[in-house]
């Protein structure tokens, strides 16, 4: 317990508590059961990749095989901003957000291009 509370990081949190809790050996085997790398090339769907270059939780390392994936495909895309955190795109701050952030202009604006491109 001492460990846990002592975590500086999400891999020292997931070393000490979630991978023994899910009855991991290790970290390593715990993110590969994590890991949705192997189900991508079964897409049959149109995806688009969102990732911000100041993710806490997602080093960019891990962006090389999707991005190799997406570019090998015409109904994938990869898309890196500088900003964004981990699932933020928020505006407006803590105390006062908006309701229309830029993922959700950015989602409604990639749709209106997927109309756009599927209708003609």
């Amino acid at each position: 317990l001492q460990r846990l509370w002592a975590a500086t990081s999400i891999v020292a949190l997931d070393e000490n508590y979630n991978r023994r809790v899910a009855g991991f050996p290790n970290v390593e085997s715990f993110y590969e059961w994590c890991s949705c790398l192997p189900l991508l090339p079964n897409l049959r769907v149109p995806m688009i990749f969102l990732n911000a270059e100041d993710d806490p939780i997602i080093p960019r390392c891990l962006w090389e095989p999707v991005k190799e994936l997406a570019s090998r495909s015409e109904d994938m895309a990869f898309v890196s901003t500088r900003h964004g955190g981990h699932l933020g795109f928020l505006e407006g701050g803590s105390f006062s957000p908006h309701s229309v952030t830029w993922l959700d202009r950015f989602i409604v604006e990639m749709a209106d291009r997927a109309v756009e491109t599927y209708a003609s």
